[in-house]
């Protein structure tokens, strides 16, 4: 994902517009594809967002933004990188969660250049809560 920024650029647009301050983090498969080194490989990227209409009103604001690299399909929305590959995007809203993660960082702290990754605590926490017993054998619990 070398054009990572500009789809963050999109996606940190949407901070602020609903006066609360939001907070997103790089939760599921991407995440766990970061900390269990030789695991199961990722084809989306989720997030996590304080938004508490997200997604439908995240893709309506970063969705019709100039030379976006954001799009909709059905009802699946993705990033599309500069090698013209579609990843799929899920924006999940806190109420839809376990719990938020507390490594989550606010939209406007995230550096450029940086992926707001939630901790490996958060991860492992997230992925024990899941009722399915594969996603905790993943992870050797």
């Amino acid at each position: 994902m070398s054009d990572w920024n500009e789809g963050m650029r999109n996606v940190k647009q949407v901070d602020g517009t609903d006066g609360k301050g939001n907070v997103n983090g790089v939760i599921g498969g991407l995440a766990l594809w970061k900390y269990v080194q030789g695991g199961r490989t990722t084809q989306n990227v989720d997030f996590i967002t304080s938004i508490d209409s997200a997604p439908h009103s995240v893709k309506n604001k970063v969705l019709p933004l100039p030379k976006s690299p954001l799009l909709q399909q059905a009802q699946f929305f993705f990033y599309k990188d500069r090698g013209r590959n579609y990843i799929q995007t899920n924006i999940t809203p806190v109420w839809q969660s376990p719990y938020l993660p507390t490594s989550a960082k606010k939209l406007n702290t995230i550096p450029p250049g940086s992926v707001p990754y939630i901790s490996p605590v958060d991860l492992l926490v997230a992925f024990s809560s899941r009722p399915e017993p594969w996603w905790r054998q993943k992870l050797g619990l």
